[in-house]
């Protein structure tokens, strides 16, 4: 003969036997799977070409550090970037993080008032 006794609060049910032995009683169990997935962004920037020698001073650190750079931001699942979701040209300054947008224009009058690079003499 056996007794069945169960808690409203939880699932589990224990069986008591006449012995007074506790046995739990088999339950197929289900199982599952986790997935886990990372979404973010990623940006992707490189030097703008035809402007590499191109260096002007920060307005924030006053360094010249300040490069022209090809901007790019993309989506990423699971760290592999799928598409842009950003992109353009800006100037950002490798010492402190400064960035600002541009244009083609704004570049090419840059350049036309900034001193040559030094050469290597």
């Amino acid at each position: 003969m056996s007794w069945w006794i169960s808690q409203p609060t939880s699932r589990r049910h224990l069986q008591l036997s006449t012995t007074s032995q506790l046995h739990k009683p088999d339950y197929k169990t289900k199982k599952s799977m986790f997935f886990f997935f990372t979404c973010g962004s990623q940006d992707l920037s490189s030097g703008l070409k035809g402007y590499e020698q191109l260096r002007i001073v920060c307005p924030n650190c006053h360094n010249a550090s300040v490069a022209p750079i090809k901007r790019r931001t993309f989506f990423t699942f699971c760290f592999i970037p799928i598409f842009p979701i950003a992109w353009g040209k800006e100037l950002r300054c490798s010492i402190c993080n400064y960035h600002q947008s541009t244009t083609t224009e704004q570049l090419n009058q840059m350049a036309h008032q900034a001193p040559p690079p030094p050469t290597g003499k």
